[in-house]
């Protein structure tokens, strides 16, 4: 087959145009703005910092550590933060903070449901 029939098969005649910016492209995500300019609080951007219903506050990194597939930082309601990495395997790291501070069950299903909700939201 020649290059102008396989052109013509996949209908890559005339110009190639992406419509829409690159978050739109490839994910359908676009930051909703309300009337005043800002993000609507209904739908936040993908970079906006998650804040549960517990005080659980997860933030995703836009620059990832070598050997993690995703990182950011996590604030506990009690107040104690800690650095999280999400490594090729799957497996979750904590680092940094108290070396001894565990946070409740409560805190931690919480951080565990708003990490996975700004991971999809990241395309994961």
């Amino acid at each position: 087959m020649t290059v102008k029939a396989l052109k013509k098969k996949n209908n890559m005649s005339g110009p190639f145009k992406m419509k829409g910016s690159p978050m739109q492209r490839n994910f359908g995500i676009s930051p909703v703005k309300d009337k005043e300019g800002g993000t609507d609080p209904q739908n936040p951007s993908v970079d906006a910092p998650l804040e549960g219903v517990g005080g659980v506050t997860v933030e995703l990194d836009k620059v990832n550590p070598p050997g993690a597939m995703a990182s950011g930082s996590v604030v506990f309601s009690d107040g104690q933060s800690k650095k999280w990495t999400l490594d090729q395997y799957g497996r979750l790291g904590l680092t940094g903070g108290d070396d001894q501070y565990k946070p409740s069950d409560e805190d931690v299903a919480e951080f565990q449901k708003q990490l996975d909700t700004a991971l999809r939201g990241r395309g994961f």
